[in-house]
């Protein structure tokens, strides 16, 4: 007699424990196969006297149709949310990466590689002065992210939040630019004309937003957006450092002090 391979039954012959289990004849369904046959059956019997879903091309939100029966063409699995998670953490990064002070100084005048520069770099920062708000905005050279300061603009912001034009007066801005380094155009030239934009940051109270668009006395045009840190002691070591130039946008009858910074020239 044939012998199966686990042991010395004979073939086909079952075990005490293959007797006590119920048998189900080939094709009977379970409870839960019936069930999801007659749910079936009603949908067909429904689209076949004409009652079709209200939206027919969605069928998860048709009510007539079960869910359990419905497949999702979306599913959240482990890998997707590990994908948003990680393009989330890089925007993230790529914003951090970005300088708070971005400019275009346009110098018609200047040698041809300085006629048009872009200034970059993350010294951006303000104070309350009772009726203004004083703004520094500081870059190295053009092309640099390290020291030393080779420009500087100085601003009054007479509020805390709007659009102002430069003019004099207390509803007006006034401001200037410094340029610390070179030959030919070291020194200093102020706003005549232009707009600034000056907004709080949503959800940041030591930020403000300042959008710039300004023509100088020597022709050039300053055009940028910055996000401004409330940074009073960096404010304030600047006005120290040109306390002559500070004190010349507030007009008075007295004469401008003698170590105000020397205009700039045009070459």
């Amino acid at each position: 007699m044939a012998r199966n391979w686990r042991g010395t039954g004979a073939v086909g012959a079952l075990s005490e424990g293959d007797e006590l289990r119920p048998r189900r004849a080939v094709g009977a369904l379970s409870e839960g196969d019936e069930g999801r046959g007659r749910a079936l059956s009603e949908c067909d019997e429904r689209h076949r006297c004409g009652r079709r879903s209200p939206n027919p091309t969605i069928p998860w939100l048709d009510p007539s149709i079960p869910q359990s029966l419905v497949r999702y063409p979306f599913r959240m699995t482990r890998s997707t949310t590990y994908r948003i998670g990680l393009g989330t953490i890089v925007c993230g990064l790529l914003a951090g990466c970005a300088p708070r002070a971005e400019f275009t100084l346009n110098q018609p005048f200047a040698p041809p590689a300085q006629q048009h520069l872009l200034l970059a770099s993350d010294w951006a920062y303000d104070a309350p002065g009772g009726d203004h708000q004083r703004c520094l905005l500081a870059f190295p050279l053009a092309g640099s992210k390290e020291p030393p300061r080779a420009y500087a603009i100085y601003l009054l912001v007479p509020g805390e939040k709007g659009t102002y034009p430069v003019a004099p007066g207390p509803s007006g801005v006034q401001g200037f630019l410094i340029q610390e380094l070179g030959r030919t155009l070291k020194g200093r030239t102020d706003f005549v004309t232009g707009t600034v934009a000056y907004a709080p940051v949503f959800l940041k109270p030591r930020e403000h937003r300042v959008e710039l668009d300004v023509q100088c006395q020597d022709g050039s045009h300053i055009v940028g957006k910055a996000v401004v840190e409330d940074l009073a002691p960096e404010v304030k070591a600047f006005e120290r450092q040109y306390a002559a130039d500070v004190k010349s946008l507030r007009p008075t009858s007295q004469p401008a002090p003698a170590d105000e910074t020397p205009t700039r020239l045009r070459p």
